[in-house]
């Protein structure tokens, strides 16, 4: 019943009581799935997988111990207990509908348009990017409607307006919203399409789903069925799936400080020559991959370094081998084989790396709310803190991202030259035009303004780096050295360079 330490098949999840972790185990995914569309009994269960009704209990016990899912005497029936979900999903494997993925050519366009959302394409492309990966994000975005939804509940949300006031938050028409047996939500717009729309459903849903289960103590499926009507019309539709746990009830998910994200397993999500994307959880693996990540090195080598016993090296090396994250870099004899990384690191999620961003979860949607941030930079903003916070980083992802933008512009542009591409680059960047500049073409030095006391100033520019380096790879040739400067935007002579 234990999660495997690695496996293709596996979902992060946030939990309402607190805390972020991971399930790779198989029967307890299919159980989540099962539950997160509907409550059910433990003969429901068991009839459902194919499994025995013992099995399912005791992997339903660990679960339960783990505040993933809670259970509640059935109203009907006080002999048998039912369970429900206490979780919202942040990401998960799976392969996605043809109708989630995002037109990335249109995006990419977009995004140097005159008339472009900065911040809701930087969303679309990193949206994109882990679709490609075959990792479902749509989710996350409920747990950013929930979130707004808990500030929207403070203010004093009005259930008999609730048509309008989703209206007013998302900028977007909901022009039906019915609770009748099931949720049934139909949402248009003039200035969002495609996969936009889809995303700001996911976060209108998330919003709504936190209202009317705190305020009319039900629930609905948090896996919507989605219909596509036109690049500017999607409906969506919920189950309903129960009354508030049989009054259990489950903490509110307000804003308790950064334990509240605090990630409870550490993992990383790479990316193999061939096949899916897979989720390492076995930490030995986890510490020989970031050892060799730089350079390739021998099992004396890593033994050394990490304080581990040869034998055990080997045999965490061996898996890896077996699954394309590794290869031997160097066949002069077997006694000087150097391992080194081929997988692409797609996602790492570690509680060591947390950081507290400047302000709170909280302020951030006040200032939403109050009409003092933009509905895109909040909502790419809003994950982007929540992540941080449970210390999951992104910087692989981004800077492949970099990559692919760069590619579609070449493109997309055919003769453009280097001086044109690098005029252009500020606006392909989420600080824009305003806040970045080309301060130097001998040495080539980029200049950009940031919040006072930033400290992801790395991690925000991965994506711009390997934008700028690939561009110019592609257009000149040449692998250009590149640096970029930091500039407090209150104290301008507040300032750091680093190179890349």
């Amino acid at each position: 019943m234990a999660d495997k330490e690695y496996s293709s098949d596996f979902k992060i999840i946030q939990r309402y009581g607190g805390g972020v972790c991971v399930v790779t185990n198989k029967l307890s995914l299919s159980i989540l799935t099962l539950l997160i569309s509907r409550d059910m009994n433990l003969t429901e269960l068991s009839t459902g997988l194919g499994v025995s009704k013992t099995t399912v209990q005791a992997n339903l016990c660990r679960l339960e111990e783990d505040g993933i899912i809670a259970s509640y005497p059935d109203e009907n029936d006080n002999r048998s207990i039912r369970y429900c979900s206490t979780f919202i999903p942040v990401f998960s494997s799976g392969r996605l509908k043809e109708w989630e993925n995002a037109d990335y050519s249109k995006v990419v366009r977009d995004l140097y348009t005159e008339d472009a959302h900065v911040e809701r394409d930087s969303l679309m492309f990193y949206a994109c990017k882990l679709n490609d990966h075959n990792i479902r994000w749509n989710p996350f975005m409920i747990s950013v409607g929930t979130t707004i939804g808990s500030e929207l509940m403070s203010r004093g949300a009005d259930l008999e307006d609730l048509e309008k006031l989703m209206s007013e938050t998302y900028s977007v028409e909901v022009s039906e919203l019915s609770m009748e047996g099931g949720l049934h939500m139909r949402l248009r717009s003039k200035d969002f399409y495609n996969m936009d729309l889809v995303y700001l459903g996911y976060a209108v849903l998330g919003s709504l789903l936190h209202i009317l289960f705190k305020q009319k103590k039900v629930k609905y499926s948090m896996e919507p069925r989605i219909t596509f009507v036109n690049d500017y019309e999607y409906v969506f539709e919920s189950d309903f799936t129960g009354s508030c746990f049989g009054g259990v009830g489950i903490p509110d998910a307000k804003f308790r400080g950064d334990k509240y994200h605090e990630l409870k397993d550490r993992f990383a999500i790479y990316q193999p020559r061939h096949g899916d994307s897979i989720l390492v959880k076995n930490a030995v693996m986890l510490d020989i991959m970031d050892c060799v990540s730089k350079e390739p090195k021998t099992v004396n080598d890593i033994s050394t370094e990490l304080g581990m016993k040869p034998v055990t090296v080997n045999a965490s090396i061996n898996k890896m081998l077996m699954l394309e994250f590794m290869e031997a870099a160097d066949r002069s004899g077997i006694r000087n084989l150097r391992y080194g990384i081929i997988a692409e690191k797609i996602l790492e999620g570690d509680a060591r790396k947390a950081r507290t961003l400047p302000g709170n979860l909280r302020s951030f949607i006040c200032r939403f709310l109050d009409g003092e941030v933009k509905l895109f930079e909040a909502v790419y903003d809003i994950h982007y803190l929540i992540v941080t916070n449970a210390g999951i980083r992104y910087d692989s992802i981004l800077r492949g991202v970099g990559r692919d933008v760069a590619l579609e512009v070449v493109k997309q542009n055919p003769g453009m030259t280097a001086m044109e591409f690098l005029a252009l680059a500020p606006r392909l960047y989420k600080g824009g035009q305003e806040h970045t500049r080309l301060k130097s073409y001998v040495p080539l030095e980029f200049e950009i303004e940031l919040e006072p006391g930033n400290v992801d100033f790395d991690l925000e520019t991965s994506y711009f780096q390997s934008l700028i380096k690939e561009g110019l790879r592609v257009l000149t040739g040449v692998d250009y050295p590149v640096w970029f400067t930091k500039v407090d935007k209150v104290d301008k002579n507040v300032r750091s360079r680093i190179a890349v």
